[in-house]
């Protein structure tokens, strides 16, 4: 929205007329209202950039045509001099991430994102460890045949479980029965995969980093607590996750399926796995979204 400054006769009088209309969006869905307000404002915007362009207030149509025409050819010819001159073309995004690929190593520790500032070393209860460290390896490439491997071992030792209780067991006991399988295997120690496969088994450490601020895709999120002294706000979040899907207690063939589900940032935690980092979101308020 134009600050107060920008605000002219015809900004004024265009509020004041659509200000009944406003109003009466309060009967509308937020959807309908957001698209409203959206196609409002950037048709607002533009004309303030097509006032700009006014240099004689006597011919203003004539202005606003010259102001265009040399805009367009400006922005026509720094398109062959875009290898050469940053322009609005080829500037770097402000959110602008640098993926940095781990030639070996787990997929899982590779930079995909970074925060802003230097974060607070905090010291995390157990129950937010064992569920940051239970969603990191249920999404690891490197742990699924371990994954599979305890499922089938949860079958044929309780086979009379009806199956959402096997779904649970997997879920609550995979963690310690793979950093005990893996502190079993003899696995040669110059190999990168299998020495980081050995920090992650044995879970991450007490003492974290909590960020406020964190940059990932390309869109820079905040926690609510954050965002309080700001004005802008971006700390939700939205999730497609697959999960098992049961018609009853006594469903014993679930359906996987994809539900996606949203919610609002509490902590952006970084775990540290034998020097590694990885960071993990605190969600709370998750609804589901049925499509």
């Amino acid at each position: 929205m134009p600050s107060i400054a920008c605000l002219s006769k015809e900004m004024t009088y265009k509020i004041n007329h659509y200000t009944p209309k406003i109003l009466n969006l309060g009967i509308l869905r937020r959807r309908e209202r957001r698209s409203w307000y959206e196609g409002f404002f950037s048709v607002i915007r533009y004309l303030g950039t097509l006032k700009s362009y006014v240099r004689n207030k006597s011919r203003p149509e004539g202005s606003i045509a010259q102001g265009y025409l040399a805009e367009e050819c400006i922005n026509f010819c720094s398109l062959y001099l875009a290898d050469y001159v940053e322009t609005k073309f080829n500037r770097p995004s402000r959110n602008e991430e640098v993926h940095k690929e781990i030639e070996d190593g787990l997929d899982i520790f590779s930079e995909s994102g970074h925060p802003l500032g230097r974060g607070k070393p905090t010291v995390f209860d157990a129950h937010i460890l064992s569920k940051a460290h239970q969603y990191i390896l249920f999404n690891c490439d490197a742990v699924t045949p371990y994954i599979e491997q305890h499922r089938r071992l949860i079958e044929e030792g309780h086979p009379q479980v009806p199956q959402h209780l096997k779904e649970r067991l997997h879920s609550e006991n995979f963690a310690c029965w793979f950093a005990e399988h893996i502190d079993k295997l003899e696995l040669p120690q110059n190999v990168s995969v299998l020495r980081e496969l050995r920090f992650l088994a044995k879970g991450p450490d007490v003492v974290g980093i909590q960020h406020g601020r964190y940059v990932v895709n390309g869109f820079r999120f905040h926690t609510k607590e954050v965002e309080k002294k700001r004005k802008t706000q971006n700390s939700g979040v939205t999730v497609n996750a697959t999960t098992s899907s049961f018609a009853s207690i006594r469903d014993q063939n679930p359906v996987l399926s994809e539900l996606v589900y949203f919610g609002i940032l509490k902590n952006m935690i970084e775990l540290i796995y034998g020097g590694r980092g990885w960071c993990y979101s605190n969600v709370i308020g998750y609804q589901m979204v049925r499509e």
